[in-house]
């Protein structure tokens, strides 16, 4: 069956639309066309299902398509061509009504393309955007160049070949390719730009007749894609909103965001750069903010709080009410993003900004919950403790759990209270003085806090935090924290340490006063020799507590002639250096030295028998005269008792007091112990 297109449907191009209307409605034939040159350049075989397009060696006569087909199809085929020119709209619509229903215009583009180009990957069909008044590429292709399809000079020339219904000339890059324009009643609606390499299979008139006709076809598709997008955007916006303030946990946020952007750009490699500290984030597509860099266009982002664009990336801050947290970026190579594109990722960065925000204000407030009720509860241990050795010990055990650190150093200023501080077992090494120096110049000296995340590949601890311990702008101590990891430690958890330490200088600072404050009730201000109320004390618990204790007293002898030839100043010298000599006999046997009285003083030796009383008590007398100045000796009265004997304590003092003035009627200068006779305590110790 041979039949001449020209009497039936204009040119001969339309051999496209009976290879479409012959696939769709399944007819097994043959169709060839021939160009103007005569040569058969469009081939399509449907007899075996297998549909191609070649090159023909044999001429046909010019504008014929020639069809072979079965006879029982020619009557349908016949009465498909036969129509006339003003009827081809129609026919168009027919033969579309019999095609599959694209869903996208990229399906219907490739399709289209196919038939008005030889390569149709040179070709790129662009749709304009009425309210930014410019063109975005809608399908893949033409990848080699693109023109500024946003500027006015395009956009015009596409208006006037619209309304003129010809191509026009597109400069792209060091060539030109032509532009088709898509229309709907005269009026631009976009345009197919195709390269040279493309290879129009059509007459450009025929080419431009033929996209006219399936304009509305493009429009359309391009409409109801694009309301469904917006659907989908504002579906997504709603469902992810509710992801985002559904949940407190940053991780969960952030992953809904990626997941939100991968979902309508997949190309794009969102990745997020975070700002500040933010914990329990293990995707690595989100990082920390680097800083270092300030002319970075992510930093510049960041500092602005504003959408920004290079030739490769997007970058989209995520912003809440307080401030920014973060840059989101995209890259642009692989998608396409429209202005309105903009708009709904600012949107949805700023749904996430706001979640953000709301979860940090709430992790915020719950960290804050938690550390002010461990501060009370670290201020109530401290308060029930009196000893600043024991405050210091449990300051750095609690420091030390809460933030796991290797080493907690806490020393104290006053060398009063060193033996309170808590020191390393390597604190004296060769390996610890840098630390030894900051604990000492920066926190002790200068009152400097301290907070290095690194200290350098050789350094025994790479983390060191140091809080000084300070009380009325006086520096009473420090605190200096040291872990083997970099940044073991952030800056939220170090202002909990600020707070936990001034509590625990303040409670210091109250310990040391009420020890000074004992120290004065319980101790002598001219000998330094504890009191007789606190001697009482001390002796009352050691007679329920211990099997046996023998009480010394001392009396200087002579010492009213000492006041009376040197003076009172001299006299109390005097009895300062004797004292002195006692507090060291306490030391080395083991006992409570006292004053008992004007120039009396005593000596409780708990656990200590008569053996060992005599010997402190001649310790003493033999060392009295070697310090003092004028020398001075003294006399000893010694008293004892056992666990198997009721004892007083009015008589154990009574009788060393009775012994004390018999060795000072036997001569002075010695000592007097319970004769053999008496009940003696041989004590149950040794000095």
């Amino acid at each position: 069956m041979r039949i001449d297109s020209r009497n039936y449907i204009p040119e001969a191009s339309q051999f496209h639309l009976i290879a479409g209307a012959a696939e769709k409605l399944d007819i097994p034939l043959l169709v060839q066309a021939a160009d103007t040159s005569g040569k058969v350049r469009l081939y399509a075989d449907y007899r075996n299902d297998a549909a191609c397009c070649t090159r023909m060696e044999a001429p046909l006569v010019p504008g014929n398509v020639f069809i072979e087909a079965p006879e029982s199809e020619h009557s349908r085929i016949a009465a498909l061509l036969q129509l006339e020119e003003r009827d081809v709209s129609d026919w168009v619509y027919t033969l579309l009504e019999d095609l599959e229903v694209y869903e996208t215009v990229e399906e219907f583009s490739k399709r289209f393309f196919s038939a008005l180009f030889i390569d149709p990957t040179a070709a790129v069909l662009y749709m304009q955007e009425a309210e930014e008044y410019c063109l975005l590429p809608v399908t893949a292709g033409l990848e080699r160049v693109r023109p500024d399809t946003c500027s006015h000079e395009v956009i015009g020339q596409l208006h006037d070949a619209a309304a003129q219904q010809t191509a026009v000339t597109i400069p792209t890059g060091d060539s030109e390719s032509r532009g088709y324009p898509v229309s709907v009643r005269g009026a631009a609606a976009g345009m197919i730009l195709a390269g040279n390499e493309a290879g129009c299979r059509l007459h450009e008139k025929d080419m431009t007749r033929m996209i006219r006709l399936f304009s509305p076809v493009l429009v359309k598709l391009h409409k109801t894609e694009m309301l469904k997008k917006d659907k989908s955007k504002k579906d997504l916006l709603l469902r992810f909103s509710r992801t985002f303030h559904s949940s407190n946990e940053t991780s969960d946020i952030l992953e809904s965001f990626l997941s939100a952007v991968d979902s309508f750009y997949p190309s794009a490699g969102a990745e997020i750069h975070l700002a500040g500290e933010w914990s329990s984030i293990s995707n690595h597509r989100i990082s920390q903010l680097s800083f270092y860099n300030p002319t970075d266009i992510v930093v510049e982002a960041y500092q602005q709080a504003e959408y920004k664009r290079d030739a490769s990336t997007l970058y989209i801050p995520l912003k809440g009410r307080q401030g920014v947290y973060g840059i989101c970026t995209l890259q642009t190579k692989g998608e396409t993003y429209a202005p309105y594109d903009d708009s709904f990722l600012q949107l949805l960065a700023d749904s996430c900004g706001d979640s953000l925000e709301n979860a940090h204000l709430y992790q915020q407030t719950k960290r804050h919950a938690e550390d002010m009720t461990a501060i009370n509860d670290f201020t109530k241990l401290l308060n029930k403790k009196r000893s600043t050795a024991v405050m210091t010990n449990v300051l750095a055990a609690s420091i030390q759990e809460s933030t796991g650190v290797d080493q907690v150093v806490c020393m104290l200023k006053d060398v009063r209270y060193h033996h309170a501080s808590v020191l390393p077992d390597r604190w004296n090494e060769a390996s610890m003085e840098p630390y030894r120096r900051l604990m000492q110049r920066d926190l002790l000296e200068k009152g400097e806090h301290i907070f290095l995340g690194t200290m350098g590949k050789e350094a025994l601890f790479q983390t060191a935090a140091g809080i000084p311990m300070v009380q009325d702008n006086t520096i009473i101590g420090g605190v200096l924290l040291l872990s083997s990891k970099k940044m073991a430690l952030s800056f939220e958890a170090f202002k909990v340490l600020q707070s936990m330490t001034q509590h625990a200088a303040l409670a210091v600072t109250n310990a040391v006063l009420q020890e000074e404050l004992r120290y004065l009730l319980e101790t002598d201000a001219l000998t330094s020799l504890y009191t007789r109320d606190y001697m009482e004390n001390k002796v009352r618990t050691s007679i329920d507590q211990h099997r046996g204790g023998s009480l010394l007293l001392f009396d200087l002898d002579n010492f009213k002639s000492v006041n009376d030839t040197y003076g009172h100043q001299t006299g109390d010298k005097v009895l300062a250096d004797s004292a002195a000599v006692l507090l060291q006999a306490a030391d080395r046997f083991g006992g409570t030295a006292c004053r008992w009285g004007g120039e009396e003083m005593a000596l409780y030796l708990p656990e200590h028998g008569k053996r060992t009383a005599l010997e402190a008590a001649e310790w003493i007398r033999v060392r009295v005269p070697e310090t003092t100045e004028p020398s001075v000796t003294l006399s000893c009265g010694i008293s004892l008792w056992k666990e198997d004997e009721t004892i007083k304590l009015e008589r154990l003092f009574a009788e060393a007091d009775q012994r004390l003035y018999r060795a000072k009627r036997n001569g002075r200068n010695q000592t007097a112990a319970p004769d053999e006779q008496e009940v003696e305590t041989e004590g149950t110790g040794s000095a």
